[in-house]
């Protein structure tokens, strides 16, 4: 295409077209300013109470959950301790039993057994859920352990 076929606009033409892009940015900034501050009175007026009565509803939600949340963890860690404590327990009871058979037959059926380490983070499980572990193991057993372990739900 050369260049002679492409004519300019003319002045005119540039004129009317400058003035129509100011006309309709001009009214687009108005309408928009127009529509912001309405949408701010409007908030204003009726959004905050019923938004402030939500989020107070929604707070106590949170609040009510972060309780139930932090007992839960404390039940969780509770019955943990207390589950690795009535194990070890359990443990010394069979070692116990296995002990008297020996005893009582004068033969050796089952080996010494080493005691069952109860420990969670470096605390002693049976000490902290109160549990009154001994060692050397009864002989003969008895549910002396497994009292001491119920005696916290009583």
């Amino acid at each position: 295409m050369s260049r002679s076929s492409v004519r300019l606009p003319s002045p005119a033409l540039v004129v009317a077209l400058v003035a129509l892009f100011v006309a309709l940015s001009g009214g687009a900034a108005a309408g928009t300013a127009l529509v912001s501050r309405q949408a701010a009175s409007n908030a204003s007026t009726s959004a905050p109470a019923s938004l402030v009565r939500r989020v107070t509803v929604l707070e106590k939600k949170v609040n009510a959950l972060q309780k139930q949340s932090n007992l839960t963890q404390g039940d969780v860690g509770f019955l943990t301790v207390w589950s690795v404590c009535e194990a070890a327990t359990t443990a010394d009871a069979l070692q116990g039993t296995w002990q008297t058979i020996n005893l009582a037959t004068g033969k050796t059926y089952f080996e010494p057994q080493a005691q069952l380490d109860d420990t969670i983070a470096h605390h002693d499980a049976c000490a902290v859920a109160h549990g009154g572990r001994q060692y050397p193991f009864p002989v003969p057993p008895s549910i002396g352990f497994f009292n001491n372990l119920l005696r916290v739900f009583r």
